[in-house]
């Protein structure tokens, strides 16, 4: 990484009173997720007619062009996939100063690696799936962070510290309800004792106490899975641990897991997970 370059506050403001609300909503949308391709994006932000198609790719172009967002060299789907294929990320030149005015440092980042941005894609195609049940559910996401946004310093045995490291935290909001998961995505790259050490790492900051005592509740922790095949493996990974610990788990494959989720069935399901 090295330092970004230096921008004035001048052309920061003029560029914030360019965006419109939608260009915001969709900045703060790829900054709580890490990257995500204009397809999402334009799935979560945009109608899907032919107008909005044009739309989103003028508003797209507008933000790189502001240097709100970056377009990664990677495409998802080849060079036919046209702007849809394109995967932005937050630009350290604008959009993470508007965002976070308040850092110290602004540092131009390496263009990413294909597995991290697979994995960023799996974790904002949940999302999108999540945001357009929401249009006809009575629920509706609450929030959502990526990472680094949602990991949690505790202190571990003998006082310790530690980190827990999800992938994403997600509420789920229902009338006076709120439902509260951290989101593992597996993308079957990892081997079983790699999942057993991640479940036993959530056992371990439950027993921390922290997050009860801020929030009142452990959140259900979602390994959200490719196949059937591969949520066998997992599920075989995570019961490895003692069986009092089960119910703080749950393996769901990517394609259910958004109904899922926005239908309040796995809170409901382990609703004594973590009182």
């Amino acid at each position: 990484m090295r330092r970004g370059p230096y921008v004035t506050k001048g052309r920061l403001e003029s560029v914030r009173a360019s965006l419109s609300d939608r260009q915001r909503d969709v900045m703060a949308d790829v900054d709580a997720i890490g990257v995500m391709s204009g397809r999402q994006l334009k799935g979560v932000h945009y109608d899907g007619d032919g107008l909005s198609a044009r739309l989103a790719r003028r508003e797209l172009a507008e933000m790189v062009d502001h240097g709100v967002l970056r377009r990664l060299d990677r495409q998802v789907g080849g060079r036919h996939a046209g702007s849809d294929g394109y995967c932005y990320v937050l630009s350290e030149l604008i959009g993470e100063r508007l965002l976070h005015p308040g850092k110290r440092r602004y540092w131009q980042r390496s263009e990413p690696g294909s597995q991290f941005v697979s994995h960023g894609l799996a974790l904002a195609q949940l999302y999108t799936d999540l945001r357009i049940l929401e249009r006809t559910d009575a629920a509706e996401v609450a929030e959502i962070l990526g990472e680094p946004l949602c990991w949690r310093r505790y202190f571990g045995p003998g006082g310790s510290p530690r980190w827990l490291k999800p992938d994403a935290y997600l509420s789920i909001a229902s009338g006076e309800f709120e439902d509260h998961y951290f989101i593992e995505i597996d993308c079957d790259s990892e081997r079983p004792r790699r999942i057993e050490t991640k479940a036993r790492a959530y056992v371990s900051y439950y027993q921390s106490g922290r997050e009860q005592a801020e929030s009142d509740v452990f959140p259900l922790v979602v390994f959200v899975v490719p196949s059937e095949d591969r949520k066998k493996e997992v599920v075989s990974a995570v019961t490895r641990l003692s069986a009092e610990w089960w119910r703080l788990f749950v393996v769901v494959t990517a394609g259910t897991a958004a109904s899922l989720l926005i239908g309040g069935s796995l809170a409901a399901g382990a609703s004594e997970t973590a009182s």
